[in-house]
């Protein structure tokens, strides 16, 4: 019940985030002015994310990485939240790190759990490795970035959400197939 529990959370972080992303898409002005503020929320919402499945993985691979994701995650969302005006003029910067961090994450998850059955483990290294790439970029460019900023989030924000909405179908699947499905790891 609690893994439904926890997809469910997952399910509306990821709705949010796409939510977030088709805002900024749509108006990249405005999302500039505002993307401190509305990366700072959802940044706390991910962050509680990481923190409840690293809850659930203690001891599993990739769980440490999910500890470190949730509290960088929070740390930075703190951070914005309460320097959003410093946070919009280091914005190119911060969003780098993040992207750059979670591509990381990512690629190092992806590599731990290669031998895990049920395990997305070659779509976690893409995704990783195109968040990565994506990280480098901007990065490589912080004033075009600054200018793209809202439309580059909006993507993000919305690739994250349905790659979560992906993750947690499977995962539903797969606790629905066993029953109870506490033998299932995610």
């Amino acid at each position: 019940m609690f893994k439904k529990m926890l997809l469910i959370m997952w399910m509306l972080i990821a709705v949010l985030a796409i939510g977030v992303g088709i805002y900024l898409l749509m108006h990249p002005l405005v999302a500039l002015a505002s993307t401190a503020w509305i990366m700072g929320v959802v940044l706390i919402s991910s962050a509680i994310g990481s923190l409840v499945t690293y809850s659930r993985q203690r001891g599993q691979p990739g769980a440490g990485w999910q500890l470190a994701d949730g509290i960088l995650t929070l740390l930075l969302a703190v951070y914005v939240l309460l320097h959003q005006l410093f946070a919009i003029a280091a914005l190119p910067y911060l969003a780098s790190c993040w992207v750059l961090f979670f591509g990381m994450r990512k690629i190092i998850s992806a590599i731990e759990q290669k031998h895990e059955p049920y395990s997305d483990w070659g779509w976690n290294l893409a995704l990783g490795i195109i968040t990565l790439l994506v990280g480098m970029s901007m990065l490589s460019s912080p004033v075009m970035t600054l200018f793209s900023v809202g439309s580059m989030m909006g993507m993000l924000f919305a690739y994250r959400g349905v790659v979560t909405i992906v993750f947690v179908v499977r995962q539903w699947r797969l606790i629905s197939a066993a029953g109870n499905g506490e033998e299932n790891h995610f």
